[in-house]
């Protein structure tokens, strides 16, 4: 934990502290938790903090599209794996956001929050007030590269694999950050890397999850 944010906790009587590493990054996946050590790392920043009354919130979105972003934020910071290879140790049929948010709830003593991502562009300051129980809007974001990072393309991920199996796997970090500051000339086709039988049971499970939550 930062100084800042240390003296920021002694001078203030609430805080908002948004981080979307708070639960773990974006390594392999190897536990149906989504991040294995999100206990810990909960119970750490309630000692940390020393806040008894929490408020917690957490966007949920599409399985499909956040396992391939996640992924491709793995590239970004790890040795190249190839995407079957990140995935073997998880059963991705079974995905659902539930053990994570039980696991949440349970360490923190309180009820979360759930909003699915897809439905915050819809009215993000709408979004933002609901947070803070302010009428503040978002400042204008960035449009750099390293703040606003897309998805890898099908043609950006047979390159990094067609790297690795000649030159060490680090070096492929450094070719992703090349692709992030450079646009694609030829068309660029989306990364979907699973089956449609994965791709539609990951889909079921969404719709299961967000009925099970009882949101849109």
């Amino acid at each position: 934990m930062s100084d800042s944010l240390v003296k920021n906790l002694k001078l203030s009587r609430t805080i908002i502290i948004s981080d979307e590493n708070i639960l773990g990054g974006t390594e392999r996946i190897t536990s149906q938790l989504i991040y294995p050590d999100v206990v810990n790392r909960l119970k750490a920043l309630k000692v940390k903090t020393k806040y008894k009354d929490i408020e917690a919130h957490i966007t949920i979105r599409d399985p499909e599209s956040y396992l391939i972003s996640r992924y491709c934020e793995y590239l970004r910071h790890y040795r190249f794996i190839s995407i079957g290879q990140y995935f073997d140790s998880f059963e991705l049929k079974s995905f659902s956001w539930l053990p994570l948010l039980n696991a949440i709830e349970s360490t923190l003593e309180c009820k979360v929050k759930v909003t699915c991502f897809e439905s915050i562009f819809d009215d993000e300051d709408k979004y933002l007030n609901s947070i803070t129980n302010l009428n503040e809007s978002y400042a204008k974001a960035g449009e750099g590269a390293s703040i606003k990072r897309s998805k890898i393309s099908l043609e950006s991920y047979r390159i990094l694999e067609h790297m690795s199996d000649h030159y060490p796997a680090h070096m492929t970090k450094k070719l992703v950050n090349m692709m992030d500051n450079n646009k694609q000339k030829s068309k660029a086709t989306v990364l979907r890397p699973f089956s449609e039988e994965i791709s539609q049971q990951l889909k079921i499970n969404y719709e299961r999850d967000k009925s099970k939550l009882k949101i849109d």
